[in-house]
């Protein structure tokens, strides 16, 4: 498994347990999400926010991997 793939499992696992701190420190302050029908998110803080409020509207939400794709370039 390759680092990206690694950051990746991270991510999903650290946002399945709702656990903000753990994400938070793996984002860097630059990073970007991109989620279905909304504008990419940037930087960590807004990320952080964005699932806070995702958290909230939907408690039991749980997001599974089915396949990685290369990063854009």
């Amino acid at each position: 498994m390759v680092a990206e793939e690694l950051s990746i499992d991270r991510f999903f696992q650290f946002v399945n347990t709702r656990d903000l701190n753990m994400l938070e420190e793996l984002l860097s302050e630059d990073a970007e999400f991109c989620f279905p029908k909304t504008q990419p998110v940037l930087g960590k803080k807004q990320i952080i926010r964005f699932f806070k409020i995702l958290f909230r509207q939907y408690p039991e939400l749980v997001f599974q991997v089915q396949r990685k794709n290369s990063p854009r370039r």
